[in-house]
């Protein structure tokens, strides 16, 4: 006979993600009457660079996290034993960090791609956000604040109440949570391996100043460092001086069209060290992700789903199914629109 999964146990699962679920609509609502407040009576504000990050980020923390909290405190919370990471044992997770994030990465701007083909969307919103505004705005919110909050949000808040079934189910459900409130495809693939990679850190410390650090980190390299370097490089400007003095070369050998290179040759030289970086750290993350494999375990907990019911338990709850459907529709209206 099948065993099962206590009802009673499902309830507390689902009342967690229900929590998130809330916080979803509170803000969406709150966030939209604010624009509303704002186009009315003073518009002016749209212009200003910290004006989106501000709007993405106060209704969440300010109004919908209160609410989050209200009602995910009646789950009760089993605490992992806390230990310290090494620096050299943070040096590697840092390395692991790139692993994972620019292989899926790439797989979600690949699909993201060929779904804009279709569907005439395609932008990426994250990285609109980042372009138009300025290197402290994105420094404040994208760096500072945004690993902070988000922390103790899917891993101080999840993982802290689901570790009672176990580090395995605690991992995947904050992963699955952290991926889809993004609500966009650029981000869901590598948010969800980052999201897994974090949580187990969580669960074997205990601590999240890990976790945050690994984030902030993250962050800083992908928006700040990404930006500074793609701002450096006039990608049309290098492409037209290059074709400008191939055509010199091959009419006459007129070379004067190389003149418009110099100044282009510094930039590009600092985005292909750039990117040859990336490429490094990225090979040497999936090797030490292969090579410190057997390290990954995850402990049982003091509640146990049975054998082939861990999806069932964590997912198909009405909580976690209200949830999905709500980051689903965001999902998608980011495909055609390129907004979240």
């Amino acid at each position: 006979m099948t065993e099962t999964f206590p009802r009673s146990e499902k309830k507390k699962i689902s009342r967690v993600a229900l929590s998130f679920f809330v916080m979803l609509v509170v803000t969406a609502v709150v966030t939209y009457v604010l624009q509303l407040l704002v186009a009315y009576f003073a518009p002016h504000l749209a212009e200003k660079d910290w004006y989106v990050w501000a709007l993405s980020m106060l209704p969440m923390y300010a109004v919908g996290l209160p609410v989050c909290l209200a009602i995910i405190s009646g789950v009760p919370v089993f605490p992992a034993d806390r230990h310290d990471m090494t620096f050299g044992q943070f040096v590697q997770a840092i390395i692991m960090c790139f692993g994972i994030m620019y292989p899926l990465s790439m797989v979600g701007t690949l699909l993201s791609m060929l779904f804009g083909k279709l569907t005439g969307g395609g932008v990426n919103p994250i990285e609109a956000a980042v372009s138009s505004s300025s290197p402290l705005m994105t420094l404040i919110f994208a760096v500072i604040l945004g690993p902070i909050l988000e922390e103790i949000l899917f891993r101080g808040l999840i993982v802290g109440r689901l570790r009672r079934y176990g580090d395995k189910a605690a991992i995947i459900f904050s992963a699955a949570v952290f991926a889809l409130y993004h609500g966009n495809f650029f981000q869901l693939f590598y948010a969800f391996g980052l999201g897994l990679f974090f949580a187990f850190i969580y669960a074997r410390t205990g601590k999240l100043r890990y976790t945050i650090g690994l984030h902030m980190i993250v962050n800083f390299i992908g928006s700040v460092v990404s930006s500074f370097v793609m701002e450096k490089v006039d990608v049309e400007g290098l492409q037209e001086s290059a074709v400008s003095a191939f055509r010199g070369a091959l009419d006459g050998g007129d070379l004067s069209g190389l003149a418009g290179l110099g100044g282009s040759i510094g930039p590009a030289l600092l985005a292909a060290l750039y990117s040859q970086a990336l490429l490094g750290l990225t090979v040497a993350g999936i090797i030490l992700l292969i090579v410190k494999r057997r390290r990954f375990v995850c402990r049982p907990g003091p509640v146990t789903i049975p054998r082939g019911r861990m999806f069932n338990a964590l997912f198909i709850n009405a909580g976690f199914i209200l949830f999905f459907v709500v980051c689903l529709a965001m999902i998608v209206v980011s495909l055609f629109t390129g907004s979240v």
